[in-house]
């Protein structure tokens, strides 16, 4: 403390001091000078007032007052880092903003901390606000981080650590199949089929298929990746199902590749039909057996043949055509039956609604 001229009376107790005080036994000096140490209370504006009066000149005149502050600190800047794309992201390369609490010096891109990517363009925005670009090197978690002592601040203070910001980076597209019970062929007029993404999607709707021969119904999601839906064929033919790109996104924004066609053979369930005559033993090798046309597609069956007086003549439990057109068959001989009328009884199952049905038809055996 400097006075502009000599004084006197000059006390530690009439010095006020804010957000600190003065040292006890601190003050020293004499005539004009004088000087004492403060303990700062803490961190901020520290200011230190000599009152009007709290020294005299030789003629008794006491001094104006006079004051000064200055700003302690000890407390090293805070550092956070964002980013302001999603997380996933397929933003490539990825911007980053580094905010120090307070104006800092001596941060260089070097003190930046990465793992799966590389760091470029650190730009000051200000003296406290810093962007970078990362570029990731792969499809994985990008971490990046500031560690202490990178920076300082005016008071020659060193930053604390940052907090670590981690992305998941993704640009790789999502991937989409197939899958069904039903393949090759089908006499069902509706089936269902499964839709399997790689990943999560969002965005996908019964709009996103394109069908041929057939339309859609019953769309169901499962979760995130899996969904349902049931085919409905048209008509006789081929049926198939697409999946084009760019009908769903993950959750970093990347479209679906097209999925592989999934197609099928649809053939309407046909009426069957006995063959009304059985010629056994004939030279043209023709109607030898009895024959029901399109059997094959019901393999669940009872066919008993029996007289026009309602006795068992044969049972065929789960009944499929002969093989050989001969009369001689393993499990029976035709050439046995006497010419004349019988009747042919088929139980079936039908495959497609699962109820019992029957047919019955007269048969006539000519020799």
């Amino acid at each position: 403390v400097t006075f502009t001229e000599s004084v006197t009376g000059l006390l530690e107790t009439e010095i006020n001091v804010t957000n600190g005080t003065v040292t006890s036994g601190s003050l020293t000096g004499s005539a004009s000078s004088y000087s004492f140490t403060i303990t700062p209370s803490g961190n901020g504006t520290v200011t230190v007032t000599i009152p009007a009066g709290a020294a005299q000149d030789a003629a008794g005149n006491g001094n104006t007052d006079g004051s000064t502050s200055i700003t302690y600190d000890i407390v090293g800047p805070g550092v956070t880092i964002s980013t302001e794309v999603s997380n996933p992201t397929n933003v490539n390369p990825i911007p980053v903003t580094i905010t120090f609490t307070e104006d800092v010096t001596g941060f260089t891109i070097d003190e930046i901390v990465v793992s799966n990517g590389t760091v470029g363009n650190l730009v000051a925005v200000n003296a406290s606000v810093y962007t970078i670009e990362v570029t990731p090197s792969a499809n994985d978690v990008i971490s990046i981080s500031v560690p202490a002592n990178s920076a300082e601040d005016a008071t020659q203070n060193p930053n604390t650590a940052s907090n670590t910001l981690a992305v998941n980076f993704d640009d790789q597209s999502p991937l989409v199949r197939f899958t069904s019970t039903y393949v090759d062929t089908t006499f069902f007029p509706s089936f269902p089929i499964t839709i399997i993404f790689s990943e999560a999607v969002t965005g996908f709707e019964l709009s996103g298929l394109d069908l041929v021969n057939a339309t859609a119904e019953d769309f169901l999601q499962i979760n995130d990746s899996t969904f349902t839906v049931n085919i409905k064929p048209s008509g006789g033919g081929m049926v198939t199902v697409s999946i084009p790109s760019a009908v769903a996104i993950d959750a970093a924004s990347n479209p679906n590749d097209a999925a592989q066609d999934f197609s099928i053979y649809y053939d309407p369930l046909p009426e069957m039909k006995i063959v009304p005559v059985i010629t056994p033993g004939t030279q043209d090798d023709q109607n030898n057996v009895l024959v029901v046309e399109k059997i094959r597609y019901f393999s669940q069956n009872k066919l008993r043949l029996v007289n026009r007086w309602g006795d068992l003549i044969k049972e065929w439990e789960n009944f499929q055509n002969y093989t050989s057109s001969s009369s001689e068959q393993a499990d029976f001989n035709f050439m046995n039956l006497n010419q004349g009328s019988y009747i042919a009884i088929l139980d079936y199952v039908n495959p497609v609604s699962g109820s019992n049905e029957k047919i019955v038809q007269m048969i006539t055996v000519l020799k």
